[in-house]
């Protein structure tokens, strides 16, 4: 039929196909959509049997001993950027680690 496909063996509607989400052919109700991260989220985790805070908002993350004050930080677009591997790579051959 003209202005029909078959998609995943659903026939879709050329003039309807651009308006639904492309689900990948399963249902609607079992497609996860992430959230937005709106506000600050903390949540503890143990290295090394030390606990620790890491924070994430939406400038970037956080990762502090827990009681501490200071800690390290990285700014998602320095992340994207790739300049905190830089920062890591250069902090690492000036200490020798």
């Amino acid at each position: 039929m003209p202005g029909v496909t078959t998609i995943l063996g659903i026939a879709q509607h050329a003039d309807r196909a651009a308006s639904r989400p492309c689900t990948g052919g399963l249902p609607l109700q079992n497609i996860r959509m992430a959230t937005k991260l709106e506000k600050e989220l903390r949540r503890e985790i143990t290295i090394d049997g030390k606990p620790y805070v890491v924070r994430i908002d939406p400038a970037g993350l956080k990762l502090t001993e827990k009681g501490h004050r200071k800690g390290t930080e990285l700014k998602w677009d320095e992340l994207i950027s790739g300049e905190a591997a830089l920062a890591v790579a250069l902090n690492a051959s000036v200490t020798g680690t």
